[in-house]
């Protein structure tokens, strides 16, 4: 239940957060791991924040980092 309690809790910050940049005439952009990409924001083992830094980097050598 907890990991779930965090997910709405973190969806509902950026929806929030979306709606702050589209009263105020701002551009609203978030950086999101792939589905595909087999790294876990909430692992924090070396291995795991090792894939995630590897997907973010990858993600800003492409320009496909940001959504």
């Amino acid at each position: 239940m907890l990991l779930w309690d965090m997910a709405v809790r973190i969806l509902t910050t950026l929806a929030g957060n979306r709606a702050f940049a589209d009263r105020n005439g701002l551009c609203f952009r978030y950086a999101a791991l792939p589905d595909d990409s087999g790294a876990s924001a909430l692992d924090f083992s070396v291995e795991s924040m090792s894939a995630v830094h590897e997907v973010g980097r990858q993600g800003a050598l492409t320009g496909t980092g940001w959504r």
